[in-house]
């Protein structure tokens, strides 16, 4: 996995929703937060779920590389779907806290 550089406006536009080129680390952290939540580690071992551990093995590249953000393009498929459904549930939980 890599990381591009990405201008001002790339960022910006990630930040208001326009674009998803980018996945922030602290995004990333809030979307393991998330599942850790939805499906809690199991057993003895305390094994993490398949979701969990998509997503860990991202957080652990971008720490080992020092990165602070990722393409979208540089993760796989199944860790960018549990990604949506963590934006999809914020985006559901704020539209209920605004009724």
């Amino acid at each position: 996995m890599s990381c591009r550089r990405h201008s001002r406006s790339q960022r910006r536009a990630y930040n208001t929703g326009m674009s998803e080129t980018i996945i922030l680390l602290t995004d990333l952290e809030a979307a393991i937060n998330y599942w850790r939540l939805q499906r809690p580690a199991t057993g003895e071992e305390c094994a993490l779920s398949p979701e969990v551990n998509t997503l860990a093995n991202v957080y652990a590249v971008m720490i080992i590389e020092h990165l602070h953000e990722i393409t979208t393009t540089a993760i796989s498929k199944e860790a960018l779907q549990l990604l949506h459904a963590w934006r999809a549930s914020r985006a559901d939980s704020v539209a209920v806290d605004q009724r």
